[in-house]
């Protein structure tokens, strides 16, 4: 799949370069999405130590576990361009970069694309895997990804990972539990790199997790917000895992009134970046209070594993025969539905960043998504959602409402409501 257009211009905050075996490479770097303003150190001396491994030329297959930007697969598909090379990530915005900089530094024959783990990659072995390894996914994720990694390796084939220095000891604990062979450890104040091998006798038991929550879920929430009651489960490496945000809290107050005007409807309504889903529970929610029978909840976004969950919250704990789907977005920053669907109500989380997703894409998506007397509704940090509620041709104020520092923002579209 090619890079989606104008991502550059709407996500990349800096262009940076960077040395690996003699060659010169180039990397767009993003605001949303880790190690923003530099390649970070972690990933440099994982690097480094590769450079060190006089096998490195002579492996025949490569996989890059949470690619990022793309700068461990990349760097090393550049220095040897015979190595068929994978790259995956659970966010389909750092797949997207990781094709853009692959084609920013001429490296071809790369394999990109959004997912978590190993998926799409069952049964496949690899002579090397490279990852840097997130440091707050929890110990049942990291047993998981460990277990995968060891499971993914070829007979003769190498891991290389780095981990902040916090889970390092839990990380060797791990392996050797695992029966992984450590056969290099560089360890410095913040980081250590370990590289090792699977045992020599394979693991008992299967290494596939059918569905997502069996290896990161973290806790099953009872949450209130105003009048309404939902539950849900989250999972490790994602936000909101203890406690409703605030925008949920606004939510409960405008959604009410504004979902009474569908009564006699069948309304569809998109959540756009749903993360664990406290969102659609909170909809869902509501749309059983004000008695909306042929309503219909869809949601998407960028990362992979918060949309599956949310798809299982969905199946799991929203109303009775509400119909739910949930779906991972190929491009973060463009939303198109299948042809001929349209929503009431287009609901945008915004990120806890400047701009994302950007301004213009949203309206530009609102305008082409929202049925006849739809409305766009924005949350978020009010500094953010401030943004949105600048003078606009198309789109007029609906509703309002402010609590703390976030901000919830309905604005019908001229040019399809009469509200």
């Amino acid at each position: 799949m090619p890079a989606p257009q104008g991502l550059i211009e709407k996500y990349a905050n800096k262009k940076t370069s960077f040395r690996f075996h003699g060659r010169e490479l180039e990397f767009f770097l993003s605001q949303a999405l880790f190690s923003s303003y530099s390649i970070d150190r972690g990933s440099r001396i994982l690097l480094d130590s590769l450079s060190q491994d006089k096998d490195l030329s002579q492996r025949e297959s490569l996989y890059d576990l949470g690619c990022g930007v793309g700068v461990l697969g990349i760097s090393v598909k550049k220095a040897f361009p015979h190595i068929p090379a994978r790259l995956q990530d659970k966010d389909a915005l750092a797949a997207a970069f990781s094709r853009i900089n692959a084609e920013l530094n001429g490296v071809e024959g790369l394999e990109i694309s959004a997912g978590p783990a190993f998926h799409g990659y069952r049964g496949s072995r690899f002579d090397l895997i490279l990852s840097n390894i997130p440091a707050k996914v929890g110990p049942t994720v990291l047993r998981h990804l460990y277990r995968e990694i060891i499971t993914h390796l070829s007979p003769s084939g190498r891991a290389a990972v780095v981990v902040v220095q916090a889970i390092a000891d839990q990380t060797e604990a791990l392996l050797q539990g695992l029966g992984a062979q450590i056969l290099f450890r560089l360890s410095e104040r913040e980081h250590r790199v370990l590289h090792f091998t699977a045992p020599e006798e394979p693991l008992t038991g299967s290494s596939v997790v059918e569905r997502l929550e069996d290896a990161y879920f973290r806790d099953t929430l009872r949450c209130k917000a105003d009048s309404f009651s939902y539950t849900l489960d989250t999972i490790w490496g994602s936000a909101d895992f203890d406690t409703p945000p605030y925008t949920v809290h606004l939510a409960a107050k405008l959604l009410p009134r504004l979902l009474e005007q569908w009564k006699k409807e069948s309304p569809r309504f998109f959540i756009w970046n749903p993360g664990q889903g406290h969102l659609a529970m909170l909809l869902g929610s509501v749309i059983h209070s004000v008695g909306l029978e042929e309503a219909s909840i869809h949601c998407g976004g960028r990362d992979w594993n918060e949309t599956e969950l949310c798809r299982h919250n969905l199946r799991l704990y929203a109303p009775p025969q509400l119909p739910c789907q949930s779906f991972p977005l190929p491009d973060p920053a463009v939303f198109d539905p299948p042809e001929g669907t349209r929503y009431q109500a287009l609901l945008v989380e915004l990120e806890n960043l400047g701009n994302v997703p950007p301004v213009d894409s949203v309206f530009q998506t609102a305008g082409r998504v929202l049925a006849p007397g739809g409305v766009l509704v924005i949350l978020g940090k009010a500094a953010h959602v401030h943004r949105f509620a600048r003078p606009n041709r198309r789109f007029s104020t609906w509703g309002d409402k402010k609590y703390r520092s976030y901000r919830i923002l309905a604005l019908a579209d001229r040019k399809k409501t009469s509200i």
